[in-house]
């Protein structure tokens, strides 16, 4: 598997404060063999895998979660992507309660077509397994966006998480949120956890 860095810190994305073995994955990085990983990342409880997208590399991450769950069955894993790219054969080692999936979805404002920024076929299968969904929000009129396509990708609202961008009220936004049901994001930066 080809990876940038490998850390045990604490986790800054919605899981905050969370203790992990975090794996930044980076297709140009240099190459590390999964089992030396997933035996590593084992003694941990909590594995986040992120980075360049993961899914690039599908069949080395299923071999590290192989590696990992085999030798610690109770490791929870969550795996930061875009969607695009579904996981391979990762349900022969868990039954999804220990692998978590985070889907960091782009907009419209993004101005890429939605047909590149999303894979209908992959969106569902992950809502199906259940993954968390986050959108940059920049003004309350994407909320409508991110209505339309949780009834075109069959996602939950408890999946859905806003992350409160630009110059939005935070809040008012947080109030608009919480009487539309969605859920708020949250990012601490590293240097929160430094001295500890």
């Amino acid at each position: 598997m080809n990876i940038n860095t490998t850390e045990v810190r604490f986790s800054d994305k919605l899981e905050i404060g969370k203790l992990v073995f975090y794996l930044e994955t980076d297709v140009t990085g240099f190459e590390d063999s999964e089992e030396r990983l997933g035996k590593e990342a084992a003694e941990f409880n909590n594995v986040l895998i992120a980075g360049d997208e993961p899914f690039k590399q599908k069949e080395e991450i299923r071999e590290f979660v192989k590696y990992t769950l085999k030798t610690n069955p109770t490791t929870s894993i969550t795996i930061h992507t875009d969607g695009n790219n579904k996981p391979v054969g990762l349900n022969k080692f868990s039954n999804f309660n220990n692998i978590k999936y985070v889907v960091f979805g782009k907009l419209a404002r993004s101005n890429i077509p939605m047909d590149v920024r999303i894979n209908e076929k992959n969106w569902k299968w992950f809502a199906a397994a259940g993954a968390n969904f986050v959108f940059d929000i920049y003004k309350e009129e994407e909320i409508d966006e991110i209505i339309m396509l949780m009834t075109i990708l069959e996602i939950k609202k408890h999946q859905i998480y806003l992350n409160i961008k630009g110059d939005l009220d935070f809040k008012e936004m947080c109030f608009i949120a919480k009487s539309k049901g969605f859920n708020i994001y949250f990012e601490a930066s590293q240097d929160v956890f430094t001295s500890y």
